[in-house]
């Protein structure tokens, strides 16, 4: 997560995204060759222990990133009614 916020540049929301994607962008092809190629090894397991700890982080950023958009939204908004 920290390389691909790192990696984002500037814009928060790229770097929202690029966070969020590479943290988990092959853990599903990850599990399907576990499956595949490791069958009653545990290493699935494995695998599926990572993708359910990555899933509170991205979704505490992206919940953070929709607030912060609100926010910013809201004051504009607001500040174009004055």
């Amino acid at each position: 997560m920290l390389i691909g916020w790192l990696m984002g540049g500037k814009d928060h929301a790229d770097r929202q995204l690029l966070a969020t994607v590479t943290s988990i962008r092959n853990a599903g092809l990850c599990l399907l060759f576990a499956m595949t190629l490791f069958p009653g090894r545990g290493v699935n397991d494995v695998v599926l222990a990572y993708v359910l700890l990555m899933i509170p982080p991205n979704a505490v950023i992206t919940i953070a990133g929709v607030g912060r958009e609100y926010r910013r939204q809201k004051s504009g908004s607001e500040a174009g009614d004055a």
